[in-house]
């Protein structure tokens, strides 16, 4: 019973391991943009669930040990309350859900440190006694990075996605490796050092790395709500920026700048300074989201970057335009 139960857990790690790779690519591939009626996103829950099963095989293969159990609770727990938080913004669509699975997000990876620093004694794995300790403090470490990341403004929003991706790589890469041991428990098993997964995971760090230069057009887009959507009027607005540092307008940088919204009015031309008036919404304080009072009809959205002076930046990717209804 034992073994199966641990087993089951080794097969679950891995199946949370290709999830957590889909997520990567919708980081890498579309812009962090999951379809909120995709199948993907509508079973998003499983991933969370299918850790908490390998947490699970994990408490059992500890055999007792304290401390290697209580990493593997803490592991489940932060798994268990990231189930909860994704069922509520996927089948209740209740934003609370994501305070939910941010805190599961911080627990996840230190139970995995937790466990890792358990097992740097006990060996309980036949290879890659290492791997937990070295994925608990990778994740442990980047997961506690990113409020500082957003708090110093170190990278525009698209390097964040992308360097978000590699966190979800490494845990899925971690995951691989954890289920793969605790599915192949025999000691006669062959499988590679754990200096050749420090090599492999080093060579992912250098890529997500490269990855997150600015290599791309900047780019500013409405992620909500979508063209042609019929929306009640305050309208909430959210603002996507590609390649682009959004600040507070004052000075003027290279690569920066903040949103303005022209309500039924055209974006303006090349340099030209944008006027504060009902139908020119600024977003002076470097804000990525607002509320906007539409009056009951059609109406057409252009959303424009401008620079610290208001002027309008150039770039073919700098305005996007969008028609709502209002009721």
């Amino acid at each position: 019973m034992n073994r199966t139960m641990i087993r089951v857990g080794g097969v679950a790690a891995v199946f949370g391991a290709i999830y957590l790779l889909l997520m990567a690519g919708f980081q890498i591939f579309a812009s962090g943009d999951i379809d909120d009626q995709s199948l993907i996103w509508q079973a998003i829950v499983l991933m969370p669930i299918s850790l908490l099963a390998a947490a699970a095989g994990m408490f059992v293969l500890a055999n007792g040990r304290r401390n290697l159990q209580i990493g593997a609770a803490v592991i489940g727990l932060g798994a268990a309350i990231m189930a909860v938080g994704f069922g509520l913004m996927t089948w209740l669509d209740n934003d609370n859900g994501w305070a939910l699975m941010f805190v599961g997000m911080i627990l996840h990876p230190i139970g995995i440190l937790i466990f890792g620093i358990a097992n740097w004694r006990a060996k309980i794995f036949p290879r890659w006694n290492r791997a937990p300790l070295l994925f608990g403090i990778t994740t442990a470490f980047l997961i506690l990075f990113f409020p500082l990341m957003d708090q110093l403004a170190l990278f525009t929003e698209r390097q964040s996605e992308k360097l978000f991706a590699f966190y979800l790589v490494l845990l899925a890469v971690g995951w691989i490796a954890l289920g793969i041991n605790m599915f192949f428990d025999e000691r006669n098993i062959s499988l590679p050092s754990t200096a050749t997964i420090s090599l492999l995971l080093f060579f992912l760090l250098l890529a997500a790395c490269g990855s997150g230069e600015n290599n791309g057009e900047p780019k500013v887009t409405f992620d909500s709500p979508k063209a042609g959507e019929s929306v009640s009027s305050p309208v909430h607005v959210v603002m996507k920026a590609e390649n682009f540092k959004v600040e507070e307008a004052g000075e003027v940088h290279e690569g920066a700048g903040h949103f303005h919204i022209m309500i039924d009015t055209p974006c303006l031309e090349i340099g030209e300074p944008i006027p504060k008036d009902d139908n020119h919404r600024h977003f002076g304080d470097g804000s990525t989201e607002g509320d906007l009072e539409l009056s009951s009809g059609t109406h057409t959205l252009c959303l424009q970057a401008a620079d610290g002076a208001h002027f309008a930046l150039e770039g073919e990717g700098m305005t996007d335009e969008i028609s709502l209804s209002v009721p």
